[in-house]
C-alpha cells in the first residue's frame, strides 16, 4: 500500500519510510541474519495464502539462491545491525 500511495503522489518517498520505520526497527531486533529473515520470509509467505504451491517454492528457491550464491547481495552484504546500517 505504501509503494502505490508513493506512486500514486499521496506519500513521499521519506513519509512512507517514516511510517516502516519502527517496524524495521523491531525486526532488526528480532532477526540477527539473512538465514533467518529468507526463513521467517518463507513462513509468513505461506501464512499470507497470496501464493500458491508452485509460487512458493519459486520464492523458496530464490531464498536459497541469495543464501549461496557467492555474488549474491545477502552473502556479500552483512545483516544490518541499526536502522542507519541500511
Amino acid at each position: 500500500a505504501a509503494s502505490v500511495s508513493v506512486g500514486l503522489g499521496y506519500l513521499s518517498i521519506q513519509e512512507a519510510y517514516g511510517l516502516f520505520e519502527p517496524i524495521v526497527e523491531v525486526g532488526l531486533t528480532q532477526i540477527t541474519d539473512w538465514q533467518a529473515f529468507g526463513e521467517l520470509f518463507i513462513k509468513g509467505e505461506k501464512q499470507d495464502g497470496t501464493n500458491n504451491v508452485l509460487g512458493r517454492k519459486a520464492l523458496s528457491m530464490q531464498v536459497d539462491q541469495l543464501l549461496e550464491q557467492p555474488l549474491s547481495p545477502w552473502l556479500v552484504q552483512a545483516w544490518p545491525q541499526k536502522l542507519t546500517d541500511l
